[in-house]
């Protein structure tokens, strides 16, 4: 028996200081939009030991709009779904989103700070310090499609190089469809 672990966006700015509002229009419209809904994630925890979890991330734009004071949200998701602007930002915000509930769920983790880009950074990655401190961080990146794989076992590598981090993860959501989403998460 599978157990799924679920999750309502409406928690999500309590729970992760960094998370903004306007974080969520972005995600949602690459989760299918929707006044209500559902995203089923399927996570592959690479360490201390191998292990699978399904999540289900739940979201009500109504109650979204009152918990985040944001009455402008369903014309945002809306004009969101009319364009296919920003196709890569929005995978992006959806990948920070899914990482943010995966830490939340899995490790109990906040994400707490943006660290710095540098300028060879590109728009598809977002480095996240932890629970209040510099010597935990994140590496987040977003697929449209493909194998997590390579970029997988390169980013472990890129971060641990960083001798300061007490504890390094690395999140590579990689969304299949609109409504499904398959990542990788390893510290």
């Amino acid at each position: 028996m599978v157990v799924v672990l679920a999750y309502n966006l409406k928690t999500l700015i309590r729970d992760h200081p960094v998370a903004t509002r306007f974080l969520l229009p972005l995600a949602l419209s690459r989760f299918g939009g929707g006044l209500s809904g559902q995203i089923q994630i399927r996570v592959e925890r690479r360490a201390p030991f191998r292990r699978q979890r399904d999540i289900l991330i739940t979201w009500d734009l109504d109650e979204l709009a009152v918990e985040l004071d944001y009455v402008g949200i369903h014309d945002d998701l809306r004009r969101l779904d009319a364009t296919d602007q920003s196709p890569d930002e929005r995978t992006m915000k959806a990948a920070e989103v899914v990482a943010m509930v995966v830490m939340r769920l899995l490790v109990g983790a906040k994400f707490t700070g943006r660290a710095p880009r540098s300028r060879r950074s590109r728009p598809t990655f977002a480095d996240f310090y932890l629970d209040d401190t510099q010597d935990k961080m994140i590496e987040v990146a977003g697929r449209a499609s493909g194998d997590p794989g390579g970029l997988f076992r390169l980013k472990p590598k890129q971060i641990l190089r960083n001798s300061t981090l007490a504890s390094a993860w690395v999140s590579v959501p990689v969304f299949m469809s609109r409504t499904n989403a398959t990542g990788r998460v390893k510290p």
